[in-house]
């Protein structure tokens, strides 16, 4: 319910709206008053497209004043074609006032070109209302109640307004058709048709059309913004085209292009003209713009680029007039809400300072076309003075040229980083490739498809970093390895060497184990990709040189300070082993040990390792027996780091939202980071989110509130969650998030558990497949697209 002040003069309504859409087009105001799948609009404006079906909204409106108030509820915009508007009638029904490009301006409920109802607000009474909207143009919805004066006020200024518009409009048309006979540029001729056809098309958009010109027509009314756009598009193609000197240019393709890009336009034309299905042809209409829009803005920079001067205020005003259409097309489209940004002022304004731009741009043009003739006079005089002066300087220019080629001969020998530097380029492009479409059929599958493609992401992420690190080390920049440690959680670390661990043991049939010590810290501060490039050479190579045997990954700590901790990293396998002799070369570059066979690889791995391992101050040491296996190890001292300075981020998701009503959920973390990026992710997404840091808060909750599901972390200043996990009710799951395994306290009934385990830091993806899982949610999700190579998974 929204109150309504006695003594406001414009009031948006968004907030107080509820809509949900018909997809049958046939409920009537008795089944669709007691609709359940009304919904609380986000905006003060609903904008949904092309293609929409028929859309319900519901208002109340109360007034808490004592006294009348009479004002006006105005929709915006003016394009829709029938708005129903249904009114508290005093027999207790329902009275309908409609309204809309298919009504008749004579038999609106207020004869005004915008979509206005008279509303009369009782003193203390509350005002039920509901709408019906049915449009085949872009739905854009966003009502607006005015006091009677202040209606009034606002649409003299709107008047004046779009009569300043036109007049200025049609002035510089005016002014553009006037330069062609006077500097015989068709240029300006094209300009002034375009800017004529614009005027036409503001008319159209904003509803005068339809109020003054064609007030009996409503599918025109509709069709006429389009036919008058593309023709504007078409004039200033034309334009573009002389402008550039594309006709004489030895780009024949650019001239076929913006050649079919006309023809396209002009067949748009026809299909309106001739009443083909308006919602077929409107978004087909919205690319061929943008499509226009942006070869004119490409054409116009490579022209630039080449140092064709007079182009420079052809970009600039390219460059607004997409800023302005992008606002238009985003508005109409539905991707943008009703805003100041994409009010007519605005739009016009930019619109204007295009064509200012425009014009400059032609007089540029015409002040090059005089002195390039002025220079091809000049030229014809000097052709015979300048040959001796050409003879000499092609010799000259050969020598040049000659002595230039030695120097490159030489520089060559010399240059093989340039060399190396390709061959990167050509070595992660295609790897790039493979990632990015990796991560695209994870987010398809999920579930252990998911998971085995996570792994061959990780993979590649990791081949790609040996790939940089093998050119690093060819063009022996290893001795000034820099490192760059941050916080991490340690578990998380080691679960994702077990996942690699465990693909590797797999690829020959052996058995992978994790033994992972007991007092662990929780988080360290270390170069974490470094570390894991260097752990996952040793279980590579373990993996490489054994078969149906056994590789061992143990990790154990040991106190070494006050605020540090000495990390030991051991890989055990029973593979062939290697002899005493080769003990102290393997670690030496392209060696590899006896008995390697034809492995892959360059034998760069285990010197590489060593140069990590050496610059985060350890040493690899190696034990080995031919015929029973080896063992690498080393040890770290690292910082220790607090689970709140671990950095904390989520990655762009596909999921926007899920079905079904709004799920309450209990958010359990200490650490406010953690916790307050969980409650903006999960709000996001739409549900209603309580964040507590302790136990007796959370307890606090649980007293007065029902949740759905429930968030908690592992260790907390009073307690665990383990404690509280007894206190649910039944009906009521939970899922752990630490940053170490689970640790249950000794006796704990068997019959209770947590729904999931999560470590930290958490992903999105791991989180939001847990959580649907559980409740059961069916998620909403649009495509995402990603630069190439750079999709990856967040955390927290």
């Amino acid at each position: 319910m929204f109150e309504v002040p006695a003594t406001a003069e414009r009031l948006p309504l968004g907030s107080a709206m509820e809509y949900f859409f018909d997809e049958t087009g046939r409920l009537d105001l008795q089944a669709a008053s007691r609709d359940s799948r009304y919904r609380p609009a986000l905006h003060d404006s609903l904008s949904f497209g092309y293609g929409a079906p028929v859309l319900w909204v519901r208002l109340a409106l109360h007034n808490p004043a004592a006294a009348l108030i009479d004002a006006i509820l105005q929709v915006e915009p003016e394009r829709l074609e029938r708005v129903s508007l249904f009114l508290p009638g005093p027999d207790g029904g329902y009275l309908r006032l409609d309204n809309g490009l298919r009504v008749a301006v004579a038999q609106r409920p207020l004869p005004a070109r915008g979509l206005a109802f008279p509303l009369r607000l009782e003193p203390g009474r509350t005002l039920h209302l509901f709408f019906r909207v049915e449009t085949r143009n872009a739905l854009s919805f966003m009502p607006v109640l005015r006091a009677a004066a202040a209606f009034e006020r606002n649409t003299h200024h709107e008047e004046l307004l779009a009569m300043l518009n036109f007049g200025v409009l049609l002035g510089l048309a005016g002014f553009a058709v006037l330069l062609f006979p006077l500097q015989r540029d068709r240029t300006a001729l094209f300009l002034g048709c375009s800017m004529v056809c614009y005027c036409l098309f503001e008319a159209a958009f904003d509803g005068y059309g339809y109020a003054y010109l064609w007030p009996n027509s409503p599918d025109w009314a509709l069709r006429a913004p389009w036919i008058f756009v593309l023709l504007m598009q078409a004039a200033f193609n034309r334009f573009v085209k002389v402008f550039l000197r594309i006709e004489s240019s030895d780009r024949p393709w650019a001239a076929r292009w913006l050649n079919g890009l006309l023809a396209a336009k002009f067949v748009l034309v026809a299909g309106h003209l001739f009443g083909v299905s308006f919602v077929l042809l409107a978004p087909i209409g919205l690319v061929v713009v943008a499509v226009s829009l942006l070869s004119h803005v490409g054409f116009a920079v490579a022209a630039l680029v080449s140092g064709y001067r007079p182009v420079r205020y052809l970009v600039l005003g390219q460059a607004i007039t997409c800023t302005a259409a992008a606002m238009r097309i985003g508005e109409v489209s539905g991707w943008l809400p009703i805003t100041a940004l994409s009010s007519e002022a605005m739009t016009s304004g930019l619109f204007y300072l295009a064509e200012l731009c425009f014009f400059a741009a032609v007089s540029r043009r015409v002040d090059l076309l005089q002195t390039e003739r002025e220079s091809a006079r000049a030229a014809a005089l000097a052709v015979q003075r300048d040959i001796s002066a050409r003879l000499e300087s092609e010799v000259a220019e050969r020598t040049s040229e000659l002595h230039q080629a030695k120097e490159l001969a030489e520089r060559a020998n010399r240059s093989k980083g340039e060399f190396l530097a390709r061959v990167s380029h050509e070595l992660r492009s295609p790897l790039h490739t493979i990632l990015s479409y990796a991560a695209l059929l994870r987010r398809d599958f999920g579930g252990k498809a998911g998971e085995r493609l996570a792994l061959l992401e990780d993979g590649g992420r990791h081949l790609l970093s040996l790939i940089e690190d093998l050119l690093a080390y060819a063009r022996h920049e290893r001795d000034t390895l820099v490192l760059a440690p941050e916080p991490v959680f340690l578990h998380r670390l080691l679960a994702r060497l077990d996942d690699h661990g465990a693909a590797l043991a797999a690829k020959r049939m052996n058995h992978y184990q994790s033994r992972h010590g007991e007092n662990l810290p929780p988080a360290v501060r270390v170069d974490a990709r470094r570390l894991e490039q260097a752990v996952l050479v040793l279980l590579s190579n373990a993996a490489r040189y054994t078969r149906r045997g056994t590789l061992v990954l143990e990790v154990t700590a040991q106190p070494a300070a006050p605020d540090r901790v000495s990390l030991r990293f051991a890989v055990a396998d029973s593979g062939i082993g290697i002899a005493a002799a080769d003990l102290a070369r393997i670690f030496q570059p392209f060696e590899r040990a006896a008995g390697a066979g034809g492995g892959d690889g360059l034998g760069l791995g285990l010197a590489i390792a060593r140069q990590i391992v050496q610059a985060m101050g350890g040493e690899i040491a190696v034990e080995s027996q031919p015929g029973v296996g080896s063992r690498f190890g080393f040890t770290l001292e690292l910082p220790l780091a607090a689970q709140d300075e671990v950095p904390v981020k989520f990655a762009t998701t596909t999921v926007q939202g899920y079905e079904g009503p709004t799920r309450r959920i209990l958010v359990l973390d200490d650490t406010a980071a953690h916790r307050l990026l969980l409650e903006h992710l999960l709000s996001d997404l739409g549900f209603e989110v309580r964040g507590v840091s302790t136990l007796r808060a959370a307890r606090e909750q649980l007293a007065v509130e029902d949740f759905d599901l429930a968030l908690l972390d592992q260790c907390l200043p009073d307690g665990s969650a383990w404690d509280l996990l007894s206190e649910l009710s039944p009906g009521l799951p939970a899922i752990l998030i630490s940053a170490m395994p689970p640790a249950p306290p000794p006796g704990l009934a068997a019959a209770l558990r947590f729904e999931a385990v999560l470590l930290k830091p958490l992903v999105s993806d791991e989180l939001l497949d847990a959580m649907g899982r559980v409740l059961g949610l069916r998620w909403v999700e649009t495509e995402v697209e990603t630069a190439d190579g750079e999709d990856v998974v967040g955390g927290v």
